[in-house]
């Protein structure tokens, strides 16, 4: 019974990582993490739940060329017309 819920408890951090809510997760996992040292999950998800979202670090992502390159992708589109 205990494995089940911290399964569901596991899965639910996962969502509130995806939906950006990291405070409120770091704040859960650090008590969780102090509970269950063995856990690894918790451990992998407190690390991300306190460097808070991830941009994305592939060329082919719009956002990653507009941080490199200063510009709104879409203004990149009208350079070879």
């Amino acid at each position: 019974m205990e494995q089940s819920r911290l399964s569901v408890l596991r899965h639910r951090i996962e969502c509130d990582l995806r939906c950006g809510r990291h405070q409120q997760a770091a704040d859960e996992l650090t008590d969780l993490v102090g509970r269950h040292p063995g856990c690894e999950t918790f451990r992998r998800q407190l690390t991300m739940a306190r460097n808070g979202p991830v941009r994305s670090t592939h060329p082919d992502d719009p956002s990653w060329s507009a941080s490199r390159l200063g510009r709104d992708p879409r203004g990149l589109s009208r350079v070879g017309r």
